[in-house]
Protein backbone atom coordinates (compact mmCIF):
# COMPACT_ATOMS: atom_id res chain seq x y z
CA UNK A 1 0.00 0.00 0.00
CA UNK A 2 2.37 2.80 1.34
CA UNK A 3 4.95 1.99 -2.54
CA UNK A 4 1.34 2.44 -4.20
CA UNK A 5 0.58 5.27 -2.82
CA UNK A 6 3.62 6.78 -3.06
CA UNK A 7 4.45 6.23 -6.89
CA UNK A 8 0.76 7.89 -7.03
CA UNK A 9 2.19 10.84 -5.43
CA UNK A 10 5.22 10.82 -7.54
CA UNK A 11 3.05 10.79 -10.26
CA UNK A 12 0.96 13.39 -9.19
CA UNK A 13 3.51 15.46 -8.68
CA UNK A 14 4.93 14.91 -11.84
CA UNK A 15 1.90 16.09 -13.66
CA UNK A 16 0.96 19.04 -10.95
CA UNK A 17 4.58 19.85 -12.29
CA UNK A 18 4.28 19.71 -15.66
CA UNK A 19 0.98 21.46 -15.59
CA UNK A 20 2.69 24.45 -13.26
CA UNK A 21 5.31 25.19 -15.91
CA UNK A 22 3.26 25.50 -19.00
CA UNK A 23 0.79 27.86 -17.14
CA UNK A 24 4.04 29.56 -16.36
CA UNK A 25 5.37 29.66 -20.27
CA UNK A 26 1.68 30.21 -21.25
CA UNK A 27 1.14 33.34 -19.16
CA UNK A 28 4.87 34.88 -20.21
CA UNK A 29 3.43 34.10 -23.93
CA UNK A 30 0.81 36.81 -22.81
CA UNK A 31 3.13 39.40 -21.67
CA UNK A 32 4.93 38.94 -25.58
CA UNK A 33 5.02 42.68 -25.96
CA UNK A 34 7.53 43.44 -23.46
CA UNK A 35 9.98 41.47 -24.28
CA UNK A 36 10.92 39.34 -27.65
CA UNK A 37 12.08 36.45 -25.17
CA UNK A 38 8.54 36.40 -23.88
CA UNK A 39 6.74 36.25 -27.56
CA UNK A 40 9.22 33.06 -28.13
CA UNK A 41 6.68 31.27 -25.44
CA UNK A 42 3.86 33.29 -26.99
CA UNK A 43 4.30 31.02 -30.32
CA UNK A 44 4.46 28.38 -28.94
CA UNK A 45 1.32 28.63 -26.98
CA UNK A 46 -1.14 26.00 -29.10
CA UNK A 47 1.61 22.98 -27.85
CA UNK A 48 1.35 24.48 -24.75
CA UNK A 49 -2.14 24.65 -23.99
CA UNK A 50 -2.87 20.96 -25.27
CA UNK A 51 0.40 19.83 -22.95
CA UNK A 52 -1.37 21.37 -20.20
CA UNK A 53 -4.71 20.49 -20.54
CA UNK A 54 -3.57 16.80 -20.84
CA UNK A 55 -1.24 17.01 -17.69
CA UNK A 56 -4.96 18.66 -16.03
CA UNK A 57 -7.01 15.92 -16.94
CA UNK A 58 -4.60 13.45 -15.15
CA UNK A 59 -5.03 15.57 -11.85
CA UNK A 60 -8.30 14.74 -12.53
CA UNK A 61 -8.06 11.22 -11.08
CA UNK A 62 -5.55 13.18 -7.78
CA UNK A 63 -6.26 14.86 -4.90
CA UNK A 64 -5.75 17.86 -6.80
CA UNK A 65 -8.66 18.10 -8.45
CA UNK A 66 -9.66 21.42 -7.95
CA UNK A 67 -6.26 22.58 -9.48
CA UNK A 68 -6.72 20.65 -12.00
CA UNK A 69 -10.20 21.65 -13.57
CA UNK A 70 -9.04 25.54 -12.74
CA UNK A 71 -5.85 24.58 -14.83
CA UNK A 72 -8.13 23.08 -17.32
CA UNK A 73 -10.02 26.14 -17.58
CA UNK A 74 -7.06 27.97 -18.43
CA UNK A 75 -5.70 25.74 -21.05
CA UNK A 76 -9.08 25.65 -22.88
CA UNK A 77 -9.24 29.49 -22.85
CA UNK A 78 -5.37 29.72 -23.82
CA UNK A 79 -6.06 27.27 -26.83
CA UNK A 80 -8.75 29.14 -27.58
CA UNK A 81 -6.62 32.63 -28.33
CA UNK A 82 -4.80 31.22 -30.92
CA UNK A 83 -8.32 30.14 -33.54
CA UNK A 84 -8.10 32.31 -36.90
CA UNK A 85 -11.58 33.11 -36.13
CA UNK A 86 -10.77 35.43 -33.63
CA UNK A 87 -7.87 36.39 -35.49
CA UNK A 88 -9.70 37.74 -38.31
CA UNK A 89 -12.21 39.12 -36.46
CA UNK A 90 -11.82 42.72 -38.31
CA UNK A 91 -11.29 41.40 -41.35
CA UNK A 92 -13.28 42.80 -44.59
CA UNK A 93 -14.64 40.10 -46.82
CA UNK A 94 -16.44 40.63 -50.28
CA UNK A 95 -20.19 40.93 -50.21
CA UNK A 96 -20.95 41.85 -53.76
CA UNK A 97 -21.37 39.43 -56.48
CA UNK A 98 -18.10 38.09 -57.74
CA UNK A 99 -19.03 38.24 -61.38
CA UNK A 100 -19.27 42.25 -60.89
CA UNK A 101 -15.66 42.36 -59.68
CA UNK A 102 -12.46 41.15 -61.25
CA UNK A 103 -10.79 38.48 -58.95
CA UNK A 104 -7.02 38.21 -58.62
CA UNK A 105 -5.52 35.62 -56.85
CA UNK A 106 -1.45 35.60 -55.35
CA UNK A 107 0.38 31.86 -54.08
CA UNK A 108 2.60 32.25 -51.32
CA UNK A 109 5.30 29.79 -50.97
CA UNK A 110 8.71 28.82 -48.86
CA UNK A 111 10.60 27.08 -51.55
CA UNK A 112 12.29 25.15 -49.44
CA UNK A 113 16.50 26.11 -50.60
CA UNK A 114 17.63 22.79 -51.37
CA UNK A 115 14.69 21.50 -53.06
CA UNK A 116 15.54 17.80 -54.61
CA UNK A 117 12.59 18.60 -57.48
CA UNK A 118 12.45 22.39 -58.57
CA UNK A 119 10.08 20.80 -61.10
CA UNK A 120 7.26 20.78 -58.35
CA UNK A 121 6.78 24.67 -58.29
CA UNK A 122 6.43 24.65 -62.11
CA UNK A 123 3.33 21.85 -61.51
CA UNK A 124 2.11 23.99 -58.68
CA UNK A 125 1.94 26.94 -60.99
CA UNK A 126 0.33 25.23 -64.05
CA UNK A 127 -2.02 24.35 -61.92
CA UNK A 128 -3.59 27.33 -59.97
CA UNK A 129 -2.19 30.01 -62.44
CA UNK A 130 -1.53 32.96 -59.67
CA UNK A 131 -1.53 36.45 -60.84
CA UNK A 132 1.37 37.17 -58.31
CA UNK A 133 3.79 34.86 -56.36
CA UNK A 134 5.61 35.51 -53.29
CA UNK A 135 8.62 33.35 -52.41
CA UNK A 136 11.12 32.56 -49.41
CA UNK A 137 14.24 30.84 -49.68
CA UNK A 138 15.05 31.60 -52.92
CA UNK A 139 18.94 30.51 -53.39
CA UNK A 140 21.01 30.13 -55.93
CA UNK A 141 19.75 26.40 -56.98
CA UNK A 142 16.42 28.39 -57.57
CA UNK A 143 17.11 31.10 -59.80
CA UNK A 144 17.35 29.52 -63.27
CA UNK A 145 13.99 27.65 -62.17
CA UNK A 146 12.58 31.43 -61.63
CA UNK A 147 14.03 32.45 -65.01
CA UNK A 148 12.75 29.96 -66.55
CA UNK A 149 8.93 31.29 -65.47
CA UNK A 150 9.96 34.61 -67.44
CA UNK A 151 7.67 33.97 -70.14
CA UNK A 152 4.60 33.74 -67.68
CA UNK A 153 5.67 36.12 -64.84
CA UNK A 154 8.09 38.50 -66.84
CA UNK A 155 7.61 41.10 -63.64
CA UNK A 156 10.43 40.20 -60.97
CA UNK A 157 11.79 41.52 -58.06
CA UNK A 158 14.24 39.33 -56.49
CA UNK A 159 15.79 40.40 -53.57
CA UNK A 160 19.26 38.23 -53.24
CA UNK A 161 22.48 40.03 -52.26
CA UNK A 162 25.21 37.44 -51.61
CA UNK A 163 25.35 33.41 -53.58
CA UNK A 164 25.16 31.84 -50.34
CA UNK A 165 22.09 33.59 -49.52
CA UNK A 166 18.23 32.77 -49.34
CA UNK A 167 16.49 35.64 -50.88
CA UNK A 168 12.55 36.70 -51.16
CA UNK A 169 10.90 37.16 -54.55
CA UNK A 170 8.16 38.75 -56.18
CA UNK A 171 6.60 37.38 -59.45
CA UNK A 172 3.61 38.37 -61.14
CA UNK A 173 1.74 38.87 -64.62
CA UNK A 174 0.90 42.43 -64.38
CA UNK A 175 3.23 45.22 -64.20
CA UNK A 176 5.22 47.03 -61.58
CA UNK A 177 4.05 50.22 -61.73
CA UNK A 178 5.94 53.11 -64.17
CA UNK A 179 8.54 50.59 -65.11
CA UNK A 180 9.68 50.77 -61.47
CA UNK A 181 11.76 47.70 -60.26
CA UNK A 182 10.88 47.52 -57.06
CA UNK A 183 12.36 47.77 -53.30
CA UNK A 184 14.27 45.11 -51.34
CA UNK A 185 15.09 45.96 -47.47
CA UNK A 186 17.54 43.95 -46.15
CA UNK A 187 19.12 40.84 -47.57
CA UNK A 188 16.31 38.39 -48.50
CA UNK A 189 14.29 40.10 -45.43
CA UNK A 190 11.96 42.04 -47.19
CA UNK A 191 11.25 42.63 -51.10
CA UNK A 192 8.26 44.95 -52.36
CA UNK A 193 6.67 46.42 -55.59
CA UNK A 194 3.85 48.35 -56.68
CA UNK A 195 1.79 46.49 -59.13
CA UNK A 196 -0.60 47.81 -62.00
CA UNK A 197 -3.65 45.83 -61.08
CA UNK A 198 -6.14 47.52 -64.47
CA UNK A 199 -5.56 50.75 -62.64
CA UNK A 200 -5.36 50.04 -58.99
CA UNK A 201 -1.79 50.41 -57.65
CA UNK A 202 -1.44 47.51 -55.40
CA UNK A 203 1.54 47.35 -53.01
CA UNK A 204 3.24 43.74 -52.71
CA UNK A 205 5.38 42.71 -49.76
CA UNK A 206 7.09 39.22 -49.80
CA UNK A 207 8.93 39.20 -46.33
CA UNK A 208 11.30 36.10 -44.94
CA UNK A 209 11.95 36.53 -40.94
CA UNK A 210 14.33 34.53 -38.91
CA UNK A 211 13.40 32.42 -35.89
CA UNK A 212 12.64 34.55 -32.80
CA UNK A 213 14.57 35.11 -30.14
CA UNK A 214 17.26 34.20 -29.06
CA UNK A 215 17.91 34.04 -33.03
CA UNK A 216 17.60 37.25 -35.48
CA UNK A 217 14.30 38.11 -35.80
CA UNK A 218 13.96 40.77 -33.32
CA UNK A 219 17.07 42.59 -35.03
CA UNK A 220 15.13 42.07 -38.40
CA UNK A 221 12.02 43.67 -37.19
CA UNK A 222 14.03 46.60 -35.78
CA UNK A 223 15.51 46.78 -39.30
CA UNK A 224 12.51 46.91 -41.69
CA UNK A 225 10.40 48.98 -39.14
CA UNK A 226 11.22 52.45 -40.71
CA UNK A 227 10.05 50.74 -44.26
CA UNK A 228 6.96 49.33 -43.13
CA UNK A 229 6.07 52.40 -41.36
CA UNK A 230 6.07 54.06 -44.79
CA UNK A 231 3.63 51.79 -46.61
CA UNK A 232 0.17 53.01 -47.41
CA UNK A 233 -2.79 52.43 -50.13
CA UNK A 234 -3.65 49.02 -51.48
CA UNK A 235 -1.64 46.18 -49.82
CA UNK A 236 -0.55 42.72 -49.14
CA UNK A 237 2.43 41.50 -47.27
CA UNK A 238 2.56 37.58 -47.65
CA UNK A 239 5.03 35.57 -46.65
CA UNK A 240 7.13 33.20 -43.92
CA UNK A 241 6.87 35.28 -41.03
CA UNK A 242 8.57 32.69 -38.51
CA UNK A 243 5.51 33.97 -36.37
CA UNK A 244 2.40 32.84 -35.23
CA UNK A 245 -0.54 34.81 -36.03
CA UNK A 246 -1.10 35.36 -32.18
CA UNK A 247 1.82 36.36 -31.69
CA UNK A 248 3.36 40.12 -30.33
CA UNK A 249 5.35 40.41 -33.95
CA UNK A 250 2.34 40.19 -36.12
CA UNK A 251 0.21 42.00 -34.06
CA UNK A 252 3.56 44.95 -34.47
CA UNK A 253 3.34 44.46 -38.31
CA UNK A 254 -0.10 44.68 -37.90
CA UNK A 255 -0.30 47.60 -36.76
CA UNK A 256 3.05 49.18 -38.95
CA UNK A 257 1.32 48.71 -42.05
CA UNK A 258 -2.72 49.08 -40.67
CA UNK A 259 -3.57 45.91 -42.30
CA UNK A 260 -5.31 43.34 -41.36
CA UNK A 261 -4.61 39.57 -40.60
CA UNK A 262 -6.17 36.60 -43.06
CA UNK A 263 -7.90 34.09 -41.48
CA UNK A 264 -8.32 30.54 -42.53
CA UNK A 265 -5.35 29.35 -43.24
CA UNK A 266 -4.43 26.84 -40.51
CA UNK A 267 -1.14 25.20 -39.73
CA UNK A 268 1.35 25.86 -42.48
CA UNK A 269 5.02 24.06 -41.19
CA UNK A 270 6.09 20.99 -39.64
CA UNK A 271 9.66 19.86 -39.01
CA UNK A 272 10.10 17.75 -42.30
CA UNK A 273 11.38 14.49 -40.12
CA UNK A 274 7.75 14.40 -39.74
CA UNK A 275 5.46 12.82 -42.50
CA UNK A 276 4.01 16.05 -44.12
CA UNK A 277 0.55 14.66 -43.73
CA UNK A 278 0.25 16.23 -40.09
CA UNK A 279 1.29 19.02 -40.51
CA UNK A 280 -2.53 20.51 -40.68
CA UNK A 281 -2.90 18.51 -37.30
CA UNK A 282 0.25 19.07 -35.10
CA UNK A 283 2.37 21.75 -37.48
CA UNK A 284 2.85 25.65 -36.56
CA UNK A 285 0.71 28.39 -38.86
CA UNK A 286 4.08 30.65 -39.45
CA UNK A 287 3.08 31.50 -43.14
CA UNK A 288 0.58 34.25 -42.92
CA UNK A 289 -1.15 36.80 -45.06
CA UNK A 290 -2.06 40.84 -43.94
CA UNK A 291 -4.16 42.79 -45.94
CA UNK A 292 -5.49 46.44 -45.75
CA UNK A 293 -8.58 47.25 -45.46
CA UNK A 294 -9.42 47.69 -49.21
CA UNK A 295 -8.36 44.83 -50.22
CA UNK A 296 -11.36 42.34 -50.50
CA UNK A 297 -10.81 38.13 -49.67
CA UNK A 298 -12.82 36.32 -52.20
CA UNK A 299 -11.48 32.71 -50.74
CA UNK A 300 -7.90 31.88 -48.51
CA UNK A 301 -6.84 28.28 -48.03
CA UNK A 302 -3.76 26.49 -47.71
CA UNK A 303 -2.95 24.03 -50.40
CA UNK A 304 -1.45 20.57 -50.15
CA UNK A 305 2.36 20.36 -51.45
CA UNK A 306 3.94 17.21 -50.29
CA UNK A 307 7.14 18.41 -51.91
CA UNK A 308 7.86 21.23 -49.40
CA UNK A 309 8.54 21.87 -46.04
CA UNK A 310 6.01 24.64 -45.90
CA UNK A 311 2.41 24.30 -47.34
CA UNK A 312 1.57 26.58 -50.29
CA UNK A 313 -1.26 29.65 -49.34
CA UNK A 314 -3.40 31.27 -52.14
CA UNK A 315 -5.32 33.91 -51.44
CA UNK A 316 -8.13 35.10 -54.26
CA UNK A 317 -9.08 38.40 -53.78
CA UNK A 318 -10.83 41.70 -55.56
CA UNK A 319 -9.76 45.30 -55.91
CA UNK A 320 -11.70 48.98 -55.36
CA UNK A 321 -11.35 49.16 -59.08
CA UNK A 322 -12.70 46.76 -61.67
CA UNK A 323 -10.22 46.62 -64.46
CA UNK A 324 -11.62 47.06 -68.26
CA UNK A 325 -11.20 43.42 -70.44
CA UNK A 326 -8.66 44.81 -72.46
CA UNK A 327 -6.01 44.82 -69.22
CA UNK A 328 -6.76 40.87 -68.87
CA UNK A 329 -3.32 38.90 -68.82
CA UNK A 330 -2.97 36.24 -71.51
CA UNK A 331 -2.01 32.48 -70.27
CA UNK A 332 1.65 32.68 -72.08
CA UNK A 333 4.84 31.37 -71.50
CA UNK A 334 6.37 28.12 -69.95
CA UNK A 335 3.76 27.77 -67.12
CA UNK A 336 0.64 27.69 -70.11
CA UNK A 337 2.92 25.06 -71.98
CA UNK A 338 3.49 22.59 -69.33
CA UNK A 339 -0.28 22.38 -67.69
CA UNK A 340 -1.21 19.18 -69.98
CA UNK A 341 2.31 17.45 -69.56
CA UNK A 342 2.77 18.13 -65.90
CA UNK A 343 -0.43 17.51 -64.53
CA UNK A 344 -0.88 14.33 -66.04
CA UNK A 345 2.73 13.28 -64.98
CA UNK A 346 4.21 11.17 -61.75
CA UNK A 347 5.11 13.37 -59.05
CA UNK A 348 7.83 12.78 -56.76
CA UNK A 349 7.05 11.66 -53.22
CA UNK A 350 9.23 12.48 -50.11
Amino acid sequence: MNKSGSGFSLVSFVLLFMVLMASLAIVAGFFASWHPALDSFSHLRVYLSVLMGAGSLGLLFTQYRREALLALVFAIGSFATTRDTMNGAMLPIADMPHAEHTSYSLLQLNLLFNHPEPRALLQLLAKEQPDIITLQEVSSHWLPWIDILQGSYPYQKICKDYPGSWGVAILSKRPFEGGQDGVCVGDGILALANINMGGTILTVGAVHLSWPWPFKQPMQMDYITPSLKQLDGTLILSGDFNATPWSAVMRNIAQLTGTYLVPGFGATWLTNMLPSSWVKVLGLQIDNMLISGDVMVLQAETLQADDFDHLPLLLRFTLPVMPSPSDEVPETGIVASLRSDILTSPQKQY
